[in-house]
């Protein structure tokens, strides 16, 4: 499954109509051309030079918060016949938040300022 086609893969191949409609529906999948910030062509416009990356629509929001260079960092690591809940599992394993602290932690340092 393609999950990221950078624009010098697109944008000299059947793929190119994507530019004037935002996204392209290719095998079953709906991608959008986003910016290096995953914003979408509906959110904002791609000046000329900066990367303009064909990503399939499920995973956009994990492409706006880890950015470009660390998203397809990790898409390396993903092996290429992995379905999509497991893509999607990988991309939640390094996004995760760190834990809470627990109450005791914050009930210590609520006092240590009052």
């Amino acid at each position: 499954m393609i999950l990221l086609m950078e624009e010098s893969a697109w944008r000299n191949s059947y793929l190119s109509v994507a530019r004037h409609y935002g996204g392209i529906s290719f095998q079953g999948n709906e991608y959008n051309i986003v910016n290096k910030f995953g914003q979408t062509l509906f959110e904002s416009s791609i000046p000329p030079g900066e990367p303009a990356d064909l990503v399939v629509d499920w995973l956009i929001l994990y492409y706006k918060n880890m950015g470009r260079d660390k998203f397809i960092e990790h898409l390396k690591t993903i092996p290429e016949s992995a379905e999509k809940k497991d893509v999607i599992k990988s991309f939640k394993e390094v996004t995760k938040r760190p834990e809470k602290k627990k109450k005791e932690e914050l009930k210590q340092l609520q006092f240590m300022f009052v």
